[in-house]
């Protein structure tokens, strides 16, 4: 029986300098809120709460490799048609759309794990914070099997995200687990 070598790591997580990719954006957050909640009631996550918040972003993410080396990628992300709901400002939510336009960057780990954003000095804040918070959270950290773990950062510190891929390889669901 023959045995077929293992792939070469640096083969494996290749990026190619000027590839292009294009995704679908979609992402939806809910936030509630209870205002000076029981012991209990900080237990029971499916209980009542006082008011919530809607944060949804739509377009498409556009990412072209311009840096490529042996620690990383360096990606030009441009976010085009973005459609930004951030409860009932309306206001915002056109200055953060109009935010989104910017291209910004990204330096990766050839697995895809994050290491920093780079986002125009123009821009605010909030607007800097959103973009950096949508890119960590967006982060895809390849593996080597049909279901993995990863050790990430985000807006709110570090955490492990589970990765399984589906059976047709086309899907890979993204959990947080800590």
């Amino acid at each position: 029986a023959a045995s077929t070598p293992a792939p070469d790591p640096a083969q494996r997580y290749r990026w190619e300098l000027g590839e292009k990719r294009t995704y679908a954006l979609f992402q939806e957050r809910t936030i509630h809120f209870r205002q000076n909640p029981t012991a209990a009631e900080k237990r029971d996550t499916d209980g009542p709460t006082q008011d919530s918040f809607r944060v949804s972003v739509r377009g498409s993410w556009n990412l072209t490799v311009v840096h490529v080396d042996a620690f990383g990628v360096l990606a030009e992300v441009a976010i085009t048609d973005p459609t930004i709901e951030l409860g009932a400002d309306r206001e915002q939510a056109a200055r953060l759309a109009k935010a989104l336009l910017a291209p910004f960057f990204l330096r990766m780990e050839p697995t895809g794990k994050l290491v920093s954003v780079r986002v125009p000095k123009t821009l605010g804040s909030f607007e800097r914070g959103f973009i950096k918070a949508l890119a960590a959270t967006l982060q895809y950290v390849r593996g080597s099997c049909a279901a993995w773990t990863s050790d990430e950062f985000d807006a709110t510190g570090e955490y492990r995200a589970s990765y399984t891929l589906s059976g047709d390889r086309r899907i890979c669901e993204k959990k947080r687990l800590r």
